[in-house]
């Protein structure tokens, strides 16, 4: 399967094109059938006659009450589980991080690094204390020069 084009839609094959139409339809149609409930409660807290039909067909206010609390315990649960994860990644962080300890990398002299890029001591000593430095190079790849701004 070629590689899903979303920028350009025309690109896709009719087989993506279709399943990407009732994905996205399958997402409206689940948000639509979350939010009915509130939209039910909320036009019939408001007294708006044409909601009344919606509260009695779907059993009334006990089953729209039930039907709110099953949300609410979802979603409690979703965002237990997520702060659960959360705490379980970042212990799981810390503990790798004390295991493998990095070693420390031998620092280089300047002279060392201006001998190895040919790059004149003073120029590579302000680069480094240099909030910005900008690196040239030519075609090739090699370094030209530095150029520091504060």
């Amino acid at each position: 399967m070629t590689q899903l084009v979303i920028e350009s839609s025309h690109l896709q094959s009719s087989g993506q094109r279709v399943v990407a139409f009732i994905l996205m339809l399958a997402g409206w149609l689940m948000w639509a059938y979350l939010l009915f409930p509130l939209l039910a409660l909320s036009c019939w807290l408001l007294q708006k006659n044409f909601c009344a039909v919606w509260v009695s067909y779907s059993g009334g206010y006990p089953e729209l009450r039930d039907m709110l609390s099953v949300y609410g315990q979802t979603l409690l649960a979703l965002a237990l589980m997520w702060v659960f994860w959360g705490v379980y990644n970042g212990v799981r962080r810390e503990l790798r991080k004390r295991k493998t300890k990095p070693e420390a990398a031998a620092a280089l002299e300047v002279k060392e690094l201006s001998r190895f890029f040919g790059v004149d001591r003073d120029v590579l000593a302000r680069s480094r204390n240099s909030a910005y430095t900008t690196v040239h190079f030519d075609k090739d790849g090699k370094l030209v020069g530095l150029e520091c701004r504060e």
